[in-house]
C-alpha cells in the first residue's frame, strides 16, 4: 500500500482583488456568533465578533468590506497586539473601510450591533500579495 499525504494549505490572498474569507475555516466565532454554513449569524446583541484562524499570517491588505444585513453600529479590525487598525463607527454594508497596520497581524474582526444581524461576506483588498 502506497502512503499519500495530503497537506491543507492556505490560499495566497491575491494582489489588486478583493480576496474573501467568510467560513468558519477562516475566522472562530465569538459569544454570540454563530456559522451556518453559508452565513455568520448573531443576535444576542452583545459586541463580539470573529478571531482569524491562520490565512492572515503576514498579510497586509490595505481595505476590508462586510456584506451584512441587520443593524450594526460598529465595524472594527484589531491586530495580535490588540490595536484597533481599522474602524467604522456607521458601517453600510459592502462600504470600504481603511486599514492602517503597525507590526502585527490581523487578529479580531470586533461587531457591536443590536437585534439579529447576519454577515454574508468578508473581504480585504491588497495592492500586493504577502
Amino acid at each position: 500500500m502506497a502512503l499519500r499525504w495530503i497537506v491543507k494549505t492556505t490560499p495566497t490572498p491575491p494582489a489588486g482583488q478583493w480576496y474573501s474569507v467568510l467560513t468558519d475555516e477562516s475566522w472562530s466565532a465569538g459569544p454570540g456568533f454563530s456559522w451556518t454554513g453559508s452565513q455568520w449569524e448573531a443576535s444576542l446583541g452583545i459586541p463580539s465578533g470573529l478571531s482569524a484562524t491562520g490565512w492572515e499570517s503576514g498579510y497586509r491588505p490595505t481595505k476590508m468590506r462586510i456584506t451584512f444585513s441587520g443593524s450594526i453600529s460598529e465595524i472594527g479590525l484589531k491586530d495580535l497586539n490588540d490595536d484597533t487598525i481599522a474602524i467604522d463607527s456607521s458601517p453600510v454594508s459592502l462600504e470600504e473601510i481603511t486599514i492602517t497596520f503597525g507590526s502585527f497581524d490581523i487578529n479580531d474582526l470586533t461587531i457591536s450591533y443590536s437585534g439579529s444581524i447576519a454577515i454574508t461576506n468578508i473581504e480585504f483588498y491588497s495592492t500586493s500579495a504577502p
